[in-house]
């Protein structure tokens, strides 16, 4: 990205990215920025790289983490076979 965008800080203190440019970076709500200071008095904002983790929910392995990709065709593909799957066993 070349050339630089202003943003602001509300009356909270919060920094304020104009959603074309938070599209653009995939940026999305709930993930964490580190700001740095980088040369000649700027700062750098960066997304903090996010581990994906395993959590147990009642006995389930559950992956925490976003998709690199859309996900929709493979879930409806892995729908679809399942059905196929539930159809044959009852006979229909």
């Amino acid at each position: 990205m070349g050339q630089g965008i202003e943003i602001t800080i509300d009356n909270r203190g919060r920094i304020v990215i104009p959603e074309s440019l938070r599209n653009q970076l995939r940026l999305q709500p709930g993930m964490t920025l580190v700001v740095e200071e980088a040369d000649n008095e700027n700062v750098r904002l960066s997304p903090l790289a996010e581990t994906p983790t395993l959590i147990d929910e009642g006995g389930i392995l559950v992956i925490t983490g976003e998709p690199l990709s859309d996900v929709s065709d493979i879930v409806r593909q892995e729908r679809d076979r399942r059905i196929s799957d539930l159809l044959q066993r009852v006979g229909l």
